[in-house]
């Protein structure tokens, strides 16, 4: 979800949900992640934090992680349509989009704040 945060903070935010997402999707048995390329220095920061998480032995060393543009791979606008989704039913706006996904979204909990 985004939210306003220095660039600090936000990189940090970010590497928490990395982090529990390759976790969750490790446990369900995902091979390889493909992740919205940012600029190079960025996208090292990401496999970084993929080999950290390797490193603790919790994860499949096989797990691969690729960056691609979005233009590239249209996939890549699912996660920004279901974040929408949930930050409309947060917010108290819209429930329906998040309602019609139901069956295939899973709310993790909180990490910040």
């Amino acid at each position: 979800m985004g939210v306003p945060l220095n660039e600090h903070k936000q990189e940090r935010a970010r590497r928490l949900c990395m982090e529990l997402l390759i976790l969750e999707l490790n446990r369900l048995g995902v091979s390889q992640v493909w992740v919205e390329s940012r600029k190079a220095r960025q996208d090292q920061r990401d496999l970084r934090m993929l080999d950290a998480v390797r490193s603790t032995g919790l994860i499949d060393m096989t797990l691969r992680m690729d960056f691609v543009q979005p233009f590239a791979e249209l996939m890549l606008w699912v996660p920004d349509a279901v974040a929408g989704a949930v930050g409309s039913d947060r917010r108290g706006e819209d429930a329906v989009p998040l309602s019609h996904l139901a069956e295939t979204v899973t709310i993790l909990p909180r990490l910040l704040g």
